[in-house]
C-alpha cells in the first residue's frame, strides 16, 4: 500500500486498493478488507496520515508521512531472497490426482487451459496500457516473469488435457528443474 501512495500521492483506501490492482493484481492479490485494515494500522504507526473530506462523500484521503517515504524507499531497496509462493487450488487437485478419473483430470486441465489463456491476454492488455507511458520500461519487465509463469502452466495444462496419467521420465523431471 505504501509503494501505491509513494508512486500516485494522496488517495482514498478505495483508490489504494485499484492501485495495487492495477500495480500488481496480476501477482499480488489483495483483499480490499486487509486494504482498509492496514491502511488505518498504517496510519497508527505513523507512516501514513489520514484527512477526512470536509465535503462531499467525506472520504479518508490518506498521504505518505516522511517517516513512511522512507520507509517504503528501504523495503523497496532491500534485496531479499524471498521467492515466488505458489498457491494454485487446481495444482493441489493434481496432487491427489490419483481420486481422480481421467475425465475428471481433463475436464479441470480444460478449464485451466481457459484461465490461463485469459490471464495471458489480461498481460498483454496490461502492457498496451504501459507502453503508453513513459518510465514504465522497468515495470514492463516484471511481466516477463508473468509471461513465462503462465505460459509454462498453460503448456502443463494442455499437456495434461492431452494425456491425464502421463508417466514422467526421470529425463523428464531433470529437464523440467533446469529449464
Amino acid at each position: 500500500m505504501l509503494i501505491v501512495l509513494a508512486l500516485r500521492g494522496p488517495s482514498t483506501a478505495y483508490q489504494v486498493k485499484s492501485g495495487l490492482e492495477r500495480l500488481a493484481g496480476e501477482f499480488w492479490a489483495v483483499p480490499r478488507a486487509q486494504v482498509y485494515r492496514d491502511c488505518v494500522r498504517l496510519v497508527e504507526a505513523g507512516l501514513l496520515t489520514a484527512q477526512q473530506e470536509e465535503s462531499g462523500r467525506r472520504r479518508r484521503v490518506l498521504e505518505l508521512t516522511p517517516a513512511g517515504r522512507d520507509a517504503v524507499t528501504e523495503w523497496v531497496r532491500e534485496p531479499t531472497d524471498a521467492s515466488m509462493e505458489i498457491r494454485d487450488v487446481a495444482l493441489l487437485k493434481i496432487a491427489a490426482i490419483e481420486l481422480s478419473t481421467p475425465e475428471d483430470v481433463r475436464a479441470l486441465a480444460n478449464r485451466q487451459v481457459i484461465a490461463y489463456e485469459r490471464r495471458l491476454a489480461a498481460l498483454a492488455d496490461i502492457e498496451t496500457r504501459m507502453r503508453t507511458r513513459p518510465g514504465n520500461e522497468l515495470r514492463l519487465r516484471n511481466l516477463t516473469v508473468g509471461y513465462g509463469v503462465y505460459t509454462a502452466q498453460l503448456n502443463f495444462w494442455k499437456g495434461l488435457a492431452t494425456d491425464p496419467f502421463p508417466v514422467i521420465s526421470q529425463g523428464e523431471r531433470s529437464a523440467g528443474a533446469t529449464s
